[in-house]
């Protein structure tokens, strides 16, 4: 993603990107904006729909194969041909709705971050299963009536997986990245653009990036339309501080010629989960409302919830891995687990279980360390961990890398100490570095994997990791514990900031 570094008033015609190097159809922003937006929500909706075939197919190979083999024949006079066209005529009617449905919340239309549109797929996804099952009872569909669920448990990895593909394959046309503007201060606008970079691929490319005060005197002397097709670009995105006065003129500026714009207002921990706005008629006043997720019972069971079935779940699945590593680390000499003393939710202190990874003589082996290393002593002081720890055994770093140390605390899980998802568990002396923060943390319990974790963990500071925990409380749903839990797993295969 291309940018301007200038913050000067932006001469007409001035882009970060050179339009003679431009392919054809983004050398006029009028152009890009009629043909890519068309172009685009055709390559969706037909990706959409190779989905759809592909896991009507799969779902027809399946149930004729688990029938096959099970001994028990679909029916006498039912070939693959005709169970997928069963398929089909209970289906069809389902995916039209689905694909109406991502129509109108924008998903063909409007370049949405990668996790929020998968929420929404595996939503309807489970929405389309459950119409499936009904549709299939009512018409007496002849024919074992689960298997018309089958093609929507493939649907959704089959449509992230093709659309995925779809986005790249526009991008590299030059149909995907919206050409826009981005308005603000220095400070504002660079904390956009690491927000606008995270997209794989970015849905915007930032061709200029304009102050808010030149932004005003070109568009109070200027026509608006003309502005944007000088600047190469179709929207203008809005990086303000909404208690600047210069922010006012602007958005009246904007509004009154009508342009296309985005705000991304420049409020320190303004939550962006669980927020409803409410507007009055005829007056220009917005209030959002505001209710976190975790005060709220029906969520809090939902979490728990989810966190015992699934832990339960897990520590079943690995119990052969877990008795191996018991063996491995009790050879090593000591206990094979241990348990450490960690503030949990409420301020509330629980053992928190882990294999042992360290010497039995760890805590003399520390001292006799920040005694004589004024390094080690500084990063154990600004954050606890040590990048060459002596403590750690041959196994027990093995552990650590694969975070396979923390498998025990599955039974922390168990034992409602823990959360699968949440911030990591910390010992007293660290709750210095929350501050008035604090209360975030104690907020729930904290968890075998968390945002931090996701988020390059060693590698990155601890006040960044505060930050994280306030973002995750904040706006905590069971969709983000999921996509955690998701992207858990690259984390820790890539061993992403282990130590």
């Amino acid at each position: 993603m291309e940018n301007s570094t200038s913050y000067a008033r932006m001469p007409h015609g001035n882009s970060a990107v050179d339009s003679s190097s431009a392919p054809p159809w983004q050398a006029n922003s009028s152009v890009h904006n009629h043909w890519a937006s068309r172009i685009a929500f055709g390559m969706l909706l037909i990706s959409d729909i190779i989905s759809f075939i592909t896991a009507i197919g799969l779902g027809a190979i399946a149930a004729v194969f688990f029938h096959h083999f099970s001994g028990k024949p679909l029916a006498s006079h039912l070939s693959f041909t005709e169970v997928a066209w069963q398929m089909t005529l209970v289906s069809l009617p389902i995916f039209t709705v689905c694909a109406l449905y991502f129509s109108y919340v924008g998903h063909y239309r409007d370049r949405i971050p990668f996790w929020s549109e998968t929420r929404q797929v595996v939503g309807a996804s489970f929405c389309c299963t459950l119409a499936a099952g009904f549709l299939a009872f009512f018409f007496k569909v002849d024919n074992m009536r689960l298997v018309h669920l089958a093609p929507w448990f493939c649907f959704p990895f089959l449509l992230i997986i093709y659309r995925n593909f779809s986005k790249q394959a526009l991008d590299r046309l030059g149909f995907w990245r919206v050409p826009v503007m981005l308005i603000g201060s220095p400070e504002n606008t660079s904390h956009a653009l690491d927000i606008l970079h995270t997209g794989f691929p970015p849905g915007v490319l930032v061709k200029n990036v304009l102050r808010a005060e030149d932004a005003v005197h070109i568009l109070e002397t200027s026509n608006g339309n003309e502005f944007l097709e000088s600047a190469g670009v179709v929207q203008l995105i809005l990086a303000l501080d909404i208690y600047s006065p210069v922010t006012q003129r602007l958005v009246a500026a904007i509004a009154r010629r009508r342009l296309p714009f985005a705000l991304m207002p420049q409020i320190a921990d303004l939550p962006v989960q669980c927020t409803n706005s409410i507007s009055y008629f005829s007056h220009d006043a917005v209030i959002m409302t505001y209710r976190s997720s975790l005060d709220q019972r029906l969520h809090r069971a939902l979490k728990l919830s989810f966190d015992v079935l699934a832990a339960l779940t897990l520590f079943i699945l690995v119990l052969p891995v877990f008795a191996l590593l018991f063996v491995l680390v009790k050879r090593d000499g000591g206990p094979a687990m241990f348990g450490h003393a960690r503030i949990g939710r409420n301020g509330q202190t629980f053992r928190c279980l882990k294999f042992r990874s360290m010497v039995p003589n760890a805590g003399e082996v520390l001292h006799d360390l920040l005694e004589n290393d004024p390094a080690a002593r500084a990063e154990w002081a600004a954050t606890q961990k040590l990048t060459n720890d002596p403590r750690i055994t041959k196994v027990g770093r093995i552990l650590r890398k694969t975070s396979l140390d923390e498998l025990p605390q599955l039974l922390n899980v168990l034992r409602l100490e823990m959360s699968l998802v949440g911030p990591r568990p910390i010992v007293g002396a660290e709750t210095a570095h929350y501050g008035e923060d604090i209360a975030y943390y104690y907020a729930t319990r904290p968890g075998i994997t968390g945002l931090w974790q996701v988020s390059g963990r060693s590698d990155t500071s601890y006040e960044r990791r505060v930050q994280l925990d306030r973002w995750y409380v904040r706006n905590w749903t069971l969709w983000h514990d999921i996509a955690i839990l998701l992207k858990t797993l690259p984390a820790v295969l890539f061993q992403s900031g282990a130590r």
